[in-house]
């Protein structure tokens, strides 16, 4: 039994001193391993739009180069500075409504762009990978129509008050807040036209 007991205090100092020997920045990266790294960006921003720093959400010093970042995917919209972690827009424009991947979500927390980094230590001691994810949010970028610039009714005479007719759905690409909130008629020269109430587009 009392060699038992030196045998299992043997192991335990030898990890110890295992862990105790691994490297700093390999420390915070395993911390940090297990890490969705999430970010919010606005549709339709110009090119260079900063988004967030990776390094400071993982929690890595940089500043003196020997730790750089590499975009593994993603890289069609986003980009990375390998030294800083800095994670912006490219020039390619990202219209929420055209992306595949939210052609029928109308959650706006339910759009986004997966990309993953990789994270490299100095002289290629160690290397990590990182799963990211920038949800897209919605602006009021797109005007409602109808199926046709021109709606016809056909109205009985002496129909009484408050007679219900249909008139074709008006659709609009934006969505929630954004989109269509009530019809109403608006009074012309010779006539009412139907028209839409919905946040002015931006």
């Amino acid at each position: 039994m009392r060699k038992m007991r030196t045998l299992l205090r043997f192991v335990h100092c030898c990890c110890c001193c295992f862990l105790l020997l691994l490297p700093p920045p390999l420390w915070v990266s395993l911390a940090a391993a297990k890490q969705l790294l999430k970010y919010r960006l606005a549709e339709e921003g110009p090119a260079d739009i900063r988004i967030g720093n990776v390094a400071s959400d993982l929690g890595i010093v940089t500043g003196s180069g020997e730790v750089t970042f590499s975009l593994e995917s993603g890289s069609d919209y986003l980009k990375i500075d390998n030294m800083t972690g800095e994670l912006s827009t490219t020039e390619r424009r990202i219209d929420r409504e055209k992306l595949p991947q939210c052609q029928m979500i109308f959650d706006e927390n339910e759009c986004f762009l997966d990309f993953e980094v990789s994270v490299i230590g100095p002289s290629q001691s160690w290397v990590d990978l990182f799963e990211g994810r920038v949800i897209i949010l919605d602006i009021n970028d797109n005007t409602p129509t109808f199926p046709s610039p021109v709606l016809t009714l056909t109205v009985e005479e002496n129909r009484p008050v408050g007679t219900l007719y249909l008139l074709p759905t008006a659709t609009d690409r934006d969505f929630g807040r954004n989109g269509i909130e009530r019809y109403e008629l608006l009074q012309e020269p010779g006539g009412y036209s139907a028209d839409y109430a919905a946040p002015w587009p931006h």
